[in-house]
């Protein structure tokens, strides 16, 4: 009897085993043509391109081909003056457009926060400018900002200040482009701020009510506390999605006046596609993606360490 159950046992496992083996098999089976698409679509290219940045190629010789120089194309990027403007315009965007964002998109979320009846219709309002494409947002500022016949023009000088040549003038292109992005993208942090004053526990702001604390004083030791890391999150997406910003400067001001509003983006364009230097244009898009793995990482350790703190 004893051997009898034994046995019964042994198989059971057997056949335990062979089942999760199976399992596994059919598992893997099916993940691999995603892994298989994933490897062609971002690990190739991304080898390739760094395989071509340790070369000299452009595209109007082929009668040279590729020539290996090493770190030749790094070293010339920091020596370009151009691209390190190119990174100073892209900081300085960064800086405006995710602040004024940051700002905005907290403003709005608080007032919807606080309605009541009508936050459905204000916030598909709201959303709309975030579901229209980059390109399009960019041709209607660039009719909007338009010199001569621009709407923001037709005001100004309605109100006697003068046109103010918005897309022409280093002073005020940036700021421009600024404006359209902050249209476009106040609406994504303002979502995800209402999602967040959303979980806030009720407990601790009736508490902070009953002790009768003000409503700035709620904002500042209560309510901005609990959302650090919301804000966090939010700073992260925006702060690398801003850094790669390229579809509203092609648009509206290709880089001008002069370089004024070329960004890293931009350059990284302007090199591969207009000069055809592929070898120097993949060796910036490699020094791009560490700047912005860099920040990504910053932003990544402070989220862990306030999420361990609390």
């Amino acid at each position: 009897m004893g051997g009898a159950a034994g046995g019964q046992e042994n198989s059971t496992a057997t056949s335990a085993r062979v089942y999760s083996k199976q399992r596994n098999i059919f598992k893997w089976a099916m993940l691999l043509p995603t892994i298989i698409i994933l490897l062609i679509l971002t690990i190739y290219p991304l080898l390739y391109m760094v395989w071509t940045s340790l070369h000299s190629w452009n595209l109007t010789k082929p009668q040279y081909g590729y020539k290996f120089v090493g770190l030749h194309n790094f070293a010339t990027a920091f020596s370009d003056s151009r691209f390190l403007g190119s990174v100073l315009t892209s900081l300085t965007f960064v800086v405006l457009a995710v602040a004024f964002e940051l700002a905005l998109g907290f403003a709005l979320a608080l007032l919807l926060n606080r309605a009541r009846w009508y936050v459905a219709p204000m916030r598909l309002a709201l959303l709309l400018p975030m579901m229209v494409t980059p390109i399009v947002v960019g041709l209607v500022f660039l009719m909007m900002f338009n010199g001569t016949h621009g709407v923001f023009n037709f005001f100004l000088d309605s109100l006697g200040f003068g046109k103010i040549p918005f897309l022409a003038d280093p002073k005020t292109a940036l700021l421009a482009v600024v404006i359209a992005d902050v249209w476009q993208w106040t609406p994504f942090v303002m979502l995800i701020f209402m999602a967040g004053l959303a979980t806030l526990p009720d407990a601790v702001l009736e508490a902070g009510r009953t002790d009768c604390v003000s409503w700035f004083q709620e904002l500042w030791y209560i309510t901005l506390p609990l959302l650090k890391p919301v804000i966090l999150v939010t700073l992260l997406i925006r702060t690398i999605d801003a850094f790669r910003l390229f579809d509203l400067v092609y648009v509206m001001t290709k880089g001008g006046p002069g370089t004024a509003t070329e960004t890293l983006s931009m350059y990284i364009y302007v090199q591969g596609f207009d000069k055809f230097e592929m070898g120097y244009a993949s060796a910036l898009a490699i020094l791009m993606l560490v700047m912005v793995n860099i920040v990504a990482q910053f932003f990544i350790r402070t989220i862990y360490v306030e999420e361990s703190a609390a």
